[in-house]
């Protein structure tokens, strides 16, 4: 149960019940979109990027508009959603990177989906990417409403986000505290007191990423398999780890693991915790996810699975590796790869003109 200052007891992931996907709801802003079967169980979006190194996402979408997709309202099926979009040429940059990356939700053995996520592409500035994760608490109803309002408010404010005169910090602890306020105001109507943690990241079209996060789900920066740094979550065993009083791996065993001690829609006002990572380089990876992804992998299992996956691949594995461990005891699962690439530009073939028989 929740006590004072915000702590935050999860439900329990011990119940077992029949897991079966809920289906994506895809969000598309005049974008081409193309959907194929991948399988019955993980359900998969995919945003594939090209343009210029230190420009990251500085690029022109096919068709008009940008794109994002979530898990949110499922039905089941089979689908795979695929944003495609064209480099665009700046004189000063001298390299080409390739931006991949993929979203993934599975309802793991829980009756209802409380997670959710999306990976959005700033329809006005392009190469201003922005990731969502939110992990809702409090009943059926409350959990999603929570989630929801997580989503609706990081939307807003990322429209009108504008990169090239707006404090990308000042934008992210805005999403935190009006989606708190929000999820405050709809526990009038709830069954329970509505939560929710956050993790977003927002990459720049200079290259520069920005994150903050409230509550348990978490952020990681990979460089290659290695891991460079992640948030660190509002939690009681996480405080006993700061302390020296657990490792890690105790921490992610430790019977109160589920307590947090902050998230939105608490009594108390949100911990707000941002992060800057000044240039993505070709090698960089970002992953956000729920606690029914991170916990069942070590730093080291995560960062060896995205260096030699594809973002797509490594968000099926994940997801299928955790519904195994977890043993029909699984939360809901969702995380956003991101994947930074060096493109190697491919010769251009001069085409030979035909000459019409009988033209000298």
């Amino acid at each position: 149960m929740r006590q004072q200052l915000a702590l935050q007891a999860r439900h329990g992931i011990a119940q077992r019940q029949t897991a079966f996907l809920e289906a994506a709801q895809r969000q598309l802003v005049g974008c081409a979109f193309r959907s194929t079967a991948v399988d019955q169980r993980v359900q998969v979006g995919v945003f594939d990027a090209q343009g210029d190194e230190l420009a990251v996402g500085r690029m022109e979408v096919e068709g008009q508009g940008g794109a994002a997709w979530d898990g949110k309202n499922a039905t089941g099926g089979q689908i795979i959603s695929v944003w495609r979009a064209r480099a665009s040429t700046i004189t000063s940059m001298t390299k080409a990177f390739r931006l991949i990356a993929s979203t993934g939700i599975h309802k793991g053995d829980r009756e209802y989906q409380q997670d959710q996520v999306a990976l959005i592409a700033h329809e006005r500035h392009n190469g201003c990417v922005l990731g969502v994760i939110a992990d809702g608490m409090g009943g059926r109803s409350g959990g999603r409403k929570a989630s929801d309002q997580v989503m609706m408010t990081a939307r807003q404010l990322f429209e009108r986000y504008s990169p090239e005169t707006d404090d990308p910090v000042a934008m992210l602890k805005s999403m935190v505290e009006e989606a708190h306020i929000v999820i405050r105001l709809t526990a009038i109507a709830a069954e329970q007191e509505p939560h929710s943690t956050i993790a977003a990241f927002l990459i720049n079209p200079r290259g520069d990423c920005h994150w903050v996060h409230a509550g348990d789900s978490r952020i990681y920066h990979f460089q290659g398999a290695r891991m460079v740094s992640r948030t660190s979550d509002h939690s009681y065993v996480q405080a006993l780890v700061d302390r020296g009083e657990l490792t890690e791996a105790e921490a992610n065993n430790h019977p109160h693991s589920n307590i947090l001690v902050g998230c939105l829609g608490t009594e108390s006002d949100p911990p707000i915790t941002t992060h800057v990572i000044p240039q993505l380089q070709p090698g960089d990876v970002l992953m956000a996810c729920s606690d029914g992804v991170w916990h069942y992998f070590s730093p080291t299992e995560l960062g060896s699975v995205v260096d030699s996956l594809s973002p797509r691949e490594a968000t099926e594995f994940l997801i299928e590796k955790a519904r195994s461990r977890a043993r029909g005891g699984g939360d809901n699962l969702s995380l956003a790869i991101v994947k930074i690439e060096a493109l190697v530009e491919e010769k251009k073939v001069a085409r030979l003109t035909p000459i019409e028989a009988g033209r000298p």
